[in-house]
């Protein structure tokens, strides 16, 4: 899902902007669901950790987009952001706050678009998204960034490309959760990211650098999933 937040007080602008992503998720043969926000406070009280990028003008009265930006990567560091602005100069202030990029008004489509094409080439905008909510910060992988999980000493821990997160909720909890992702259970311990074993050696899976145990109770089970996955 192609999920957009457009930050603008003016309602001309985000018309327009919503627009152009309409006409870009046609392109790609996407769902887009894009999100509309008259003020970087309205945007901070009703944000949802599943957005594939935000359009945040700097320019709004209360709270400016700079502000907002500042508050929101106390909590969400990594969804891609891009000023929209007027005036180039405050727009290179925003890759203190994680910008990925500025534009400048009046947004033309093909400016818009060259944006888009850098950002889906980076992060992609995928229908899957695996949300890791953790002391009131979100962390968003797609699918093939998560390695494994595992669970120790009453702890759960994501081992993904971007490093090592810790989690909340049980093991089985997490076992529904991404089931539908391509994990598999390959012990009491450990979720496995099918799409991403490098090799499987007796009792053992190979995936990224880690050699990690395969149970005997759920061996069966587990090659089944990874037979039917392959």
């Amino acid at each position: 899902m192609f999920t957009v937040a457009i930050v603008e007080n003016e309602k001309a602008d985000a018309l327009l902007l919503k627009d152009y992503l309409k006409k870009y998720a046609g392109e790609l043969q996407i769902p887009a669901e894009i999100r509309i926000y008259a003020s970087g406070q309205a945007f901070l009280d009703a944000y949802q950790p599943d957005l594939s990028l935000i359009l945040m003008d700097i320019e709004m009265p209360v709270k400016s987009g700079m502000e907002a930006a500042k508050t929101l990567r106390t909590f969400d560091k990594g969804t891609p952001l891009v000023f929209v602005t007027n005036i180039a100069k405050y727009a290179i202030q925003g890759y203190s706050v994680g910008a990925m990029d500025y534009i400048l008004k009046p947004v033309h489509y093909a400016d818009l678009k060259i944006r888009l094409e850098r950002i889906r080439e980076m992060n992609g905008f995928s229908a899957e998204q695996i949300v890791l909510p953790y002391q009131m910060q979100y962390h968003i992988f797609q699918p093939n960034e998560v390695y494994y999980v595992e669970s120790f000493s009453h702890a759960i821990v994501f081992h993904t490309k971007k490093g090592d997160f810790p989690a909340r909720k049980s093991m089985n909890e997490w076992e529904k959760t991404l089931k539908p992702f391509g994990f598999s259970r390959c012990s009491n311990s450990y979720l496995v990211n099918l799409r991403l074993i490098s090799e499987i050696r007796g009792n053992s899976i190979m995936i990224d650098k880690a050699e990690i145990p395969l149970s005997r109770a759920r061996k069966k089970d587990f090659l089944q999933d990874w037979m039917l996955y392959l």
